[in-house]
């Protein structure tokens, strides 16, 4: 089966491009950056859960997951390198939390190996490195190993009509517009925006092989027996906000928190997320 080639997903990348690689260079695993927090957040109670991480990269979340009171966490990447920097976060954790963690160097194609059943199953930032094949099949395994009343959740950017459509012809070019006034009228430097050429970087373009639409989510979520509703956040897309300034820059340019809603967020949504049960549990 076509899949993304394992050796592109090196250290060097896991350190100096995928996403959240700062906060985990500075605080060794024990925090988690903005997207991956927005993931956290939707399960408000994860004690005495079994979890399995699916992509788990350099495994920051499943130690979150495993601090907060799962008594089971599974993470598997089939990036070696990954596998090896989870587990070197997991070494430094308290023994009451790294012995509820295992890592495993596994194709996400591979989990029924586990033989095992999960109440949470978790694909973050994993649907847009899969082909379409490859997806149809995982879909369809997660629905035998997830427990009864058992939920998956999938986290994916980037929306790829946000990109090359609302990033392009509305964002950018706006946000030059409100800067540059800023810029001229109040002597100080209002931080820009990555021209729309450079939003895929070299790693993007080989691995993001299936960029999400909101309608292509729901469709093949919906053809494998799930219900749940698509949500987005965008909080990988707009500033930080410190400032009024900040609030009306990001209406301005994101139309946030409008993007968030339907049906804006099917153009104007940089990411999506969802929390399905299958039709069978």
């Amino acid at each position: 089966m076509k899949r993304v080639d394992p050796k592109l997903y090196t250290k060097e990348y896991y350190l100096k491009d995928c996403g959240g690689y700062e906060e985990y260079l500075n605080h060794r695993g024990n925090e988690l950056d903005s997207r991956l927090q927005s993931v956290f957040k939707r399960f408000s109670d994860v004690k005495g859960k079994t979890i399995l991480d699916i992509g788990c990269g350099r495994g920051e979340l499943c130690v979150k997951f495993a601090r907060e009171g799962a008594v089971n966490v599974v993470g598997v990447d089939y990036s070696a390198d990954a596998i090896k920097l989870a587990n070197e976060i997991k070494s430094i954790q308290p023994a009451k939390t790294r012995n509820k963690i295992r890592f495993y160097n596994y194709d996400a194609k591979d989990i029924l190996h586990l033989k095992k059943t999960f109440d949470i199953v978790i694909m973050t930032e994993v649907y847009e490195h899969l082909y379409q094949e490859e997806l149809d099949f995982i879909l369809e395994n997660i629905k035998r190993i997830l427990s009864k009343d058992g939920v998956l959740f999938i986290h994916t950017s980037p929306n790829k009509l946000f990109y090359d459509i609302f990033y392009k012809f509305w964002c950018y070019p706006v946000s030059e517009i409100l800067i540059n006034i800023w810029n001229i009228f109040s002597g100080k430097s209002y931080g820009r925006l990555i021209k729309y050429e450079e939003l895929r970087n070299p790693y993007h373009n080989v691995m993001h092989v299936n960029e999400p639409t909101y309608f292509g989510l729901l469709n093949i979520v919906r053809k494998h027996g799930y219900k749940g509703k698509i949500r987005t956040t965008n909080i990988t897309a707009i500033k930080p906000v410190y400032s009024a300034k900040d609030t009306i820059y990001n209406f301005l340019v994101y139309f946030y928190p409008f993007s968030k809603l339907f049906p804006f967020n099917i153009i104007m949504g940089c990411d999506f997320n969802i929390v399905l049960k299958s039709d069978e549990n």
